[in-house]
């Protein structure tokens, strides 16, 4: 971080705002561990050129040529970096150079870092989000391929006509528009049969229906559950039959 804002003050043109093709939110977040009194920073280098001391006419002057000058000599300060976080960490803009920035171009700086900073706690923000509604996806979905309950409940309210290819159009509809995915796991024949007041037997013919035309995966020794494969065709077109 360091070593990019050194290299950026002494690359801008003079007389212009830099462009910047790096984050300055990040370096703005470095002035946290920086000394917050002017003089502390100077006192850093007492034995050392500090060439806004020895030329203050120059650096704090109004003159534009002044300026330019300035933000060159600010070159090799050794305090360059600590100088620029600073000025732009005080409320108030001070006057003059600082960190080889005029005035306005430390606030067109600041101002660049505060948007930066507001996309990138957006970014976060909607990141977290989306992870969020990614992890409750998924375990709704661990529920359903394991838990049969809110299948039972979702075919008993779809079911309007309790026969055996009346069961199967209801199962088929659920897996058309989306509330039964693929891998869920289907009720047991016994269960279903309960819950709709039949014989298993007809629960079973459903099933048969619909693993004939691909809708379900009936397997022996395995539970009955939603296939993820293409289908053959459908039971509601009647073409379809055991």
């Amino acid at each position: 971080m360091t070593a990019s804002v050194r290299t950026l003050a002494r690359t801008r043109r003079p007389g212009r705002a830099p462009e910047y093709r790096e984050s300055l939110a990040d370096r703005l977040d470095y002035i946290q561990t920086l000394p917050t009194e002017p003089a502390e920073l100077f006192d850093m280098v007492d034995s050392r050129t500090r060439p806004c001391v020895e030329n203050p006419t120059v650096f704090f002057g109004n003159d534009r040529g002044d300026s330019v000058r300035a933000a060159r000599m600010c070159g090799p300060c050794p305090v360059l970096d600590e100088c620029l976080a600073l000025a732009l960490a005080l409320p108030e803009p001070p006057d003059g150079i600082w960190g080889g920035l005029t005035k306005k171009q430390r606030r067109y700086v600041h101002d660049i870092a505060s948007r930066q900073r507001e996309a990138r706690e957006a970014r976060l923000r909607e990141q977290n989000r989306t992870q969020w509604e990614q992890r409750e996806k998924l375990r709704r979905r661990r529920e359903a391929l394991n838990d049969p309950g809110p299948t039972l409940a979702l075919i008993f309210d779809e079911v309007a006509t309790v026969t055996a290819r009346g069961i199967a159009e209801a199962i088929e509809r659920l897996t058309a528009d989306g509330r039964l995915l693929p891998g869920m796991r289907m009720p047991g024949c016994v269960e279903l049969s309960s819950a709709l007041a039949v014989h298993s037997a007809m629960v079973r013919r459903s099933y048969r229906l619909l693993a004939s035309a691909g809708v379900l995966d009936v397997a022996q020794g395995r539970d009955t559950r939603v296939t993820a494969r293409r289908r053959k065709t459908s039971v509601a077109s009647g073409e379809v039959s055991i």
